[in-house]
């Protein structure tokens, strides 16, 4: 009989040591969740605000090239208002 319940004791300690440490192997594997959760957006942002820039600068290079093409058109003869 008291062999019986030093068995039963030791085995719920041991139920108790091994719930513990799946909570611990739960939580860490929470707080990884949560690492990959801020590192995902944090590339994401970081994507955004290159592909932001890279737009910006193609559209300030097209309009560059633009303002060279209007600039060497050759002006001969200026236009006057005429009020009738």
């Amino acid at each position: 009989m008291v062999v019986n319940a030093c068995g039963f004791i030791a085995a719920d300690i041991l139920k108790r040591i091994r719930l513990k440490l799946e909570g611990k192997k739960k939580s860490m594997q929470d707080a990884i969740n949560l690492l990959m959760l801020v590192c995902a957006s944090l590339a994401a942002m970081a994507f955004g605000v290159l592909a932001a820039y890279g737009i910006c600068r193609v559209a300030f290079a097209v309009l560059r090239v633009h303002a060279h093409s209007v600039a060497a058109e050759p002006h001969t003869k200026p236009q006057i208002a005429r009020l009738t």
